[in-house]
């Protein structure tokens, strides 16, 4: 058997069956909240069960069926209070948090915070109104053409500010860009291009100056020389050269490999990365309709994908409170983000943050405990609104011990909990505050803030739970 062959055998039954749609396939609550999870954050109690209800197709055109270019998620400042405004860092991360933790089209968030570690900006040499913006631009383009959506990275003020490109004129050129739009943007490092292409590149992104939150093209500080760029030859400016980027083999390949570690798998193989960048250059590298292949494939819902990406923060942190309900404080996400190692606007360096197995260490997964016992407790300071599970939960039939067990192994577990474990959280339910067996549980005030928090602690403490 073929090497390809056999690195694919963790994702479906045959290499070719792998990319073939599930419609038709069976459906559940494991592989809804594993969409979800993925595509969401992860689901609040009602998304789950409609997802599971409509089915795949159903499901995941739902999270794309809105336009970006329409935002109808300002209303949701009135509710950060009526003084607040996004004048400066903390408060820009606040509203972002704030907009993951209510909004209804999660997809957008996630495809901005994909966007925001891909073309790493920090809040160390941008103010924050231009951070604003440029996630803003990543909301409004981040599931459409990733052509347009380089071209007018580019032109960002943040970005001409962060890599120094708001003085790059003819005949003083700035490198930066050119080179990370090549390391880092579209081909990757020492990936088919030499100095000589990223000096001549460099001339092509000359012209552009922030004026304000907005930057505006001068003509006479262009540099309309013919440039020759991995091997062509033309009066390039910046859109040409996102065109010669674009039209290589390695650039598809390289997004495409992006695309999969961040939503499919830690480590795809060759096979998977060539289908996917095929996908892109036939699709006009439309990224949402990609992405939505991706999603439907056999291999987004199998054994190979399911639960290996380490949660990053937003993931756990979002994902928690979604499920959990009530209205986090968006400042008490920031903060332990931040401290589990996601400090939003202020990416790690020019590459982002590495993400994988660097997201869990000796101090970070204390704090991923810590979180999950806060948000567990439902205590005021943390919670604009606390979710009243004693009125929640016997109004939608949750008021005995196997009941609980299950709902919320279902919310937060996909219903994966083995045997064993789901008969000692149930005869923890049954006992009392002595540990003495009793014969009915009931549902109150004392029992839902000793045994159904205490429960929803233990599970988001499980290795299982830190997997996305």
């Amino acid at each position: 058997m073929p090497e390809n062959q056999t690195s694919m055998d963790a994702f479906g039954t045959r290499p070719f069956d792998v990319f073939e749609p599930t419609d038709g396939d069976p459906w559940d609550v494991h592989k809804a909240g594993h969409l979800i999870r993925r595509c969401a954050f992860g689901a609040t109690p009602d998304e789950l069960n409609t997802a599971v209800a409509d089915g795949t197709t159903k499901t995941i055109d739902a999270l794309f069926n809105f336009d970006p270019e329409d935002d109808p998620h300002n209303h949701l400042l009135e509710e950060m209070g009526e003084v607040f405004r996004l004048d400066n860092h903390r408060r820009v991360q606040e509203w972002w948090v704030f907009r993951m933790l209510r909004t209804d089209r999660p997809l957008q968030e996630r495809i901005a915070l994909f966007w925001h570690n891909h073309f790493a900006t920090g809040g160390s040499k941008v103010n924050q109104q231009r951070m604003h913006k440029q996630i803003e631009l990543f909301r409004r383009k981040g599931l459409g053409s990733f052509r347009e959506l380089l071209v007018e990275v580019g032109r960002d003020p943040a970005m001409l500010l962060w890599l120094d490109g708001n003085n790059a004129a003819k005949g003083k050129p700035n490198e930066n860009y050119a080179r990370e739009i090549m390391e880092l943007f579209t081909l990757g490092v020492d990936n088919g291009y030499t100095e000589a292409d990223i000096k001549e590149l460099s001339r092509c992104f000359t012209g552009w100056r922030v004026q304000g939150n907005n930057a505006r093209f001068f003509k006479d500080r262009f540099d309309d020389g013919e440039k020759t760029i991995l091997g062509k030859t033309g009066n390039f400016n910046d859109e040409g050269a996102v065109d010669l980027l674009l039209a290589t083999e390695q650039a598809p390949k390289f997004i495409a490999e992006k695309l999969l570690t961040h939503f499919l798998t830690p480590t795809p193989p060759q096979p998977m990365i060539d289908h996917f960048a095929g996908r892109l250059t036939a699709n006009d590298w439309h990224i949402g309709t990609v992405l939505k292949e991706m999603f439907r494939c056999r291999a987004f819902y199998s054994d190979g994908a399911y639960r290996s990406l380490i949660k990053d923060p937003a993931t756990l942190c979002i994902g928690a409170g979604r499920a959990l309900g009530g209205t986090l404080k968006a400042e008490f996400v920031r903060e332990f983000m931040g401290k589990m190692g996601m400090r939003l606007l202020f990416p790690p360096d020019v590459s982002g943050w590495t993400g994988g197995e660097a997201w869990v260490n000796a101090a970070t997964i204390l704090v991923r405990y810590r979180f999950a016992l806060e948000v567990a407790r439902q205590e005021g300071r943390w919670y604009a609104k606390s979710h009243r599970l004693e009125h929640f939960l016997p109004n939608n039939n949750l008021d005995s011990a196997d009941s609980l067990v299950d709902h919320y192994a279902d919310l937060l577990l996909d219903g994966n909990l083995p045997g064993e474990v789901r008969s000692k959280l149930v005869d923890y339910f049954m006992r009392n505050d002595k540990n003495e067996p009793i014969e009915e549980f009931k549902l109150n005030g004392n029992t839902v803030r000793k045994k159904v928090k205490g429960t929803l602690h233990l599970m988001m403490t499980t290795p299982y739970f830190q997997l996305a």
